[in-house]
């Protein structure tokens, strides 16, 4: 009985063992309590050699097991195929991750929002359509109030996206922004501006040339050379004269340039030079409001020229050398004299502005300034200054204590040039950030006008590049 029962167990082992060595070893995808029927005879399906990376593992096995059932991976088998990244619950990783569009890029063709090109079709003056300065897209080069309150600025326009026109000379109501007549003017200044307090002639000065233009009579440009101006003078022209400033008397009739070693009077109806005048380096000029003096400030002294004579002298206050900005007082007796020079000379280091009467060089008033003076206006009733320094503020004086009443505006840059309207109400300023703001003083309710140059510069910059 024994040894039968043997046999029965050695046959059975026998089998078992049969099919163990015919079966592959494949991976197990059943629980532990069905692992007992994969013994017998039967063989169960082989499942798929690389499961998609999203489908579910339903196996419970070890993980030696798994080790020991998946097929050995070579070198090149780790290189080339990608680690699957571990499913998370609820994320649909077989989806690609949908890309933002990018953004569109601006039309180069037509202007920002709140802007528009200048056509040949704009005409403006009475009966025309109202059109205001700050629909235009241009770039403001200088401007000045008139004796009638309007405001006369010299701007390039843009006509289209890749062309900019002008300079263009605009009469424009500083209260609303618009815009009652339009000059073009053929030639245009880049050091200098210059006009009469009624806008009925200006002179622009350039590096080397100047030109002389009658706004009233709408008469074309007229250019003003140091050739000119010897020949017509009978007089022998030392070399080219770089003009590095202008002067225009209020009357219109004299234009004053000076250079590096000499001063041109000039006659605008005679259209000729009548004098000139040796004398050193000549920062600013200005011309009394009876056109009678001008005033040449240099580096070493201010010098006093009559017109009419010729006459020159030297102003007795020897403490007004380096002065780079003047104007007259509506008297005409006094003038207001500045320096940029703030620190480099000791005496003028506490008050770089001052107002010293003409023939006497007595001060009358002193302006405790803290930054060094570019350029200066004079109120028309003569009781108020506004300055422009280098760090690119515009401050209101009183011009008879020399105390500062407030500052009126801020430039990112040093301010280019600054003017009071006749009312007083009113302070224009345009600095080298090329921002021209017009800053009511008493009305807080009226808006200030404000002419953006900078969009113009980098319009201008992007089409260059295209």
């Amino acid at each position: 009985m024994i040894h039968r029962t043997t046999l029965l167990t050695a046959a059975a082992l026998l089998v078992f063992a049969t099919g163990c060595q015919d079966s592959a070893p494949t991976r197990q995808t059943a629980n532990t309590d069905k692992a007992a029927e994969s013994s017998s005879s039967r063989r169960p399906p082989a499942p798929p050699a690389f499961p998609a990376p999203s489908g579910k593992t339903s196996d419970t096995t070890s993980a030696r097991e798994q080790k020991s059932a998946s097929p050995p991976k070579t070198k090149d088998d780790t290189e080339d195929q990608p680690t699957p990244k571990p499913h998370k619950p609820g994320n649909n990783t077989s989806k690609p991750t949908p890309q933002a569009k990018p953004p569109r890029p601006p039309d180069p063709t037509s202007p920002p929002p709140g802007r528009r090109y200048a056509t040949k079709a704009d005409k403006f003056g009475p009966g025309q359509p109202e059109v205001r300065i700050g629909e235009y897209f241009l770039l403001p080069s200088w401007g000045r109030f008139l004796s009638d309150g309007r405001l006369l600025l010299a701007a390039q326009v843009k006509i289209d996206a890749n062309h900019a026109a002008g300079p263009y000379w605009f009469f424009v109501d500083p209260a609303t922004g618009a815009v009652a007549d339009r000059i073009d003017v053929a030639a245009g200044g880049k050091v200098q501006i210059r006009a009469t307090p009624d806008g009925s002639a200006a002179v622009t000065l350039s590096s080397n040339k100047a030109y002389f233009m009658d706004l009233k009579k709408r008469r074309p440009a007229e250019e003003i050379t140091a050739e000119t101006a010897g020949k017509k003078n009978h007089e022998k022209s030392s070399g080219a004269i770089k003009f590095r400033c202008a002067a225009l008397s209020p009357d219109g009739k004299w234009v004053v340039l000076g250079g590096q070693k000499r001063i041109v009077l000039w006659d605008t109806k005679r259209h000729h030079a009548v004098r000139s005048l040796e004398a050193g380096p000549v920062a600013a000029v200005a011309v009394a409001s009876n056109s009678q003096f001008a005033a040449l400030a240099g580096a070493k002294a201010v010098v006093i020229w009559e017109l009419k004579t010729g006459r020159s002298q030297m102003c007795p206050n020897r403490n007004l050398f380096g002065s780079s900005a003047i104007a007259f007082l509506p008297d005409g007796n006094s003038m207001l004299v500045a320096t940029d020079a703030l620190g480099a000379v000791r005496v003028l280091a506490s008050c770089p502005m001052r107002i010293v009467h003409v023939l006497t060089g007595r001060v009358t008033a002193s302006f405790q300034a803290t930054q060094p003076i570019g350029c200066v206006a004079v109120a028309r009733d003569g009781k108020r200054v506004v300055s422009g320094d280098l760090s690119g503020r515009v401050v209101l004086w009183n011009a008879q204590t020399g105390v500062q009443v407030r500052i009126v505006r801020k430039h990112s840059k040093r301010v280019r040039c600054v003017d009071i309207s006749p009312d007083g109400n009113r302070v224009l300023s345009l600095g080298d950030d090329a921002i021209l703001a017009v800053t009511p003083l008493k009305n807080n309710d009226a808006k200030p006008l404000r002419i953006n140059g900078p969009e113009f510069r980098r319009s201008l910059a992007a089409a260059r590049k295209k």
